[in-house]
């Protein structure tokens, strides 16, 4: 930019302007972790939604992309060999984009529902109690697996997929209340991880797959 100025430009700033500027959080957890704390839990921050909506739709079509470059996908997990392989290992772009239409559907059914039991307890969505913020460790690598299988779930979704969606969709927001109303007390590792998780596959599941 320096070498297309032809000369030195000299401008006022408002130092109280940009020192406002400057406050503002930086990081998309933090604005949503500002928003609550103001009282905003009933939404997710804008700004936050719209950053995790832009970067998870081009993360979706550069996976497409590769799987494009690849023969024809011919791997098909069962969903018992899909809980063992979650339970062993981390998701791998080297597994997830050899895998069919039918599989990757699979793969949402099986993560969505450990996901579930695991913020819920066995009782499911029929518990009427607040969720207790799970494990920090368990959460992270469950998330990390229902984020791999949304990244890489095709287009259109069957019926199964919708009902996941909605079932991941209601619990995420069901853990985000708990999150927002735990006392100081509670771990802030453990309420941070509920935080950024939830509110990030909630914002995926109703932005990107439109499911309100």
């Amino acid at each position: 930019e320096r070498m297309h100025c032809p000369e030195v430009v000299c401008a006022d700033l408002d130092e109280a302007k940009l020192e406002k500027k400057t406050k503002r959080p930086g990081s998309s957890l933090d604005r949503f972790s500002a928003a609550l704390e103001n009282d905003e839990s009933s939404a997710l921050n804008a700004l936050w939604v719209e950053d995790i909506s832009t970067s998870f739709v081009a993360l979706r079509s550069y996976f497409q992309a590769t799987r494009e470059q690849l023969p024809e996908p011919h791997q098909r997990l069962t969903f018992v060999q899909w809980k063992q392989h979650c339970a062993k290992a981390r998701p791998s772009a080297k597994v997830l984009r050899r895998q069919t239409y039918v599989s990757l559907g699979r793969l949402l059914v099986v993560v969505s529902e450990a996901f579930i039991e695991t913020v819920l307890g066995p009782e499911g969505e029929t518990s009427k109690s607040p969720p207790s913020l799970p494990d920090v460790q368990v959460v992270d690598r469950l998330s990390e697996w229902v984020f791999a299988a949304l990244a890489y779930l095709e287009l259109p979704l069957m019926d199964d997929c919708q009902y996941q969606l909605q079932r991941l969709r209601r619990c995420c927001m069901r853990l985000l209340s708990a999150a927002a109303a735990a006392p100081p007390s509670e771990s802030d590792a453990a309420r941070t991880a509920a935080l950024a998780h939830a509110g990030m596959l909630l914002t995926i599941v109703t932005e990107v797959f439109g499911q309100r």
